[in-house]
Parts: structure tokens; C-alpha cells; sequence
């Protein structure tokens, strides 16, 4: 299997995503939060978030660049850097977000996560040095096994929810 190859498959993007999640979701304590609220830009917690965002990404993208011929350990850095200095610029805004629209935290959380999201699929597009992940993954998506899948998820959280 190539680099291009290994780019191509999800693997990349979905350790990514797994990555932040377990930054966002399980390795980020309420003071943490509290303390990013409270200080803004001149939080040490955020600062700590940060960087737990960039090890986990760091960990992801130098096991990636292992396995392939091409991709380098500078490359992982300079990925995973990127990932953190991202993560720390979208939370800020978030963070601002959440002050000007207090009634909008649903909407905020959304935007906040759709950001990094986006930021993943540029750090996959940019491993790839091609397009030809937001092909496949767009075929991907499209099949009849994943369509079949999403209709079931929604039939069972829906108006499986109302008989339950």
C-alpha cells in the first residue's frame, strides 16, 4: 500500500476524529471548561487542552507516517501543530461565541465541532497531497450499505423512540 493509499482510507480521518473526541469528550475535565470561560484567551486550562489535542493528533499522525514509505515525522509535527494552533484559535472564537449568544449554545456547540471536523479533513487532504479522498469518501457515503445504515440509525433513534 502506498501513501496515497493509506491517505485515501478512512483510517486516517477516523483516528483523527477519534483522537478529538477522546480530547473533547473524555480527557477534558468541567474545570477545564470552567476556567476557559472564565479567563478566555489567558486560560492555562485551554492551554492544557490544547496540547492534549496536539499529542493525541501528534500520536495519530506519526503511527500514519510510520506505515507509510513517504510520509515523514516532520510532516506528523507540523500536522499535529497545526491541529493544536487550530483548535486553540477555534475554541477562542467559541468561547467569544458563547458570550455575544448566550441563548445559542446548541448552534455554537455545531459550528464548534463542524470547524474541527473541517480541520480534519484538511490535515487528510493535505496527507493525501490529492482530492481523491473527497471522491471515495463521497462514494463511500453514497453506497447502498451506508445509506441502508443511516436509514436504520434513523428509524431506530426516531420513530422507534415513540413506541419505546
Amino acid at each position: 500500500m502506498t501513501a496515497l493509499d493509506t491517505a485515501l482510507t478512512p483510517g486516517l480521518p477516523l483516528a483523527l476524529l477519534l483522537a478529538h473526541l477522546i480530547g473533547d469528550f473524555l480527557l477534558q475535565p468541567s474545570a477545564w471548561v470552567d476556567d476557559r470561560r472564565h479567563h478566555g484567551r489567558r486560560s492555562r486550562r485551554l492551554v492544557h487542552h490544547v496540547l492534549v489535542h496536539a499529542g493525541l493528533s501528534l500520536l495519530v499522525l506519526t503511527l500514519f507516517a510510520l506505515a507509510s514509505p513517504t510520509a515523514t515525522l516532520v510532516s506528523a509535527v507540523f500536522a499535529a501543530l497545526a491541529i493544536g494552533a487550530s483548535h486553540w484559535l477555534i475554541d477562542l472564537a467559541k468561547g467569544r461565541l458563547d458570550h455575544r449568544w448566550p441563548s445559542r449554545p446548541l448552534t455554537i456547540f455545531i459550528l464548534d465541532q463542524a470547524l474541527h471536523g473541517a480541520i480534519i479533513v484538511m490535515i487528510w487532504l493535505f496527507w493525501s497531497g490529492s482530492l481523491a479522498p473527497l471522491t471515495q469518501a463521497a462514494s463511500t457515503i453514497t453506497s447502498p450499505k451506508a445509506l441502508g445504515l443511516l436509514v436504520a440509525y434513523v428509524i431506530v433513534t426516531r420513530p422507534m423512540s415513540i413506541a419505546i
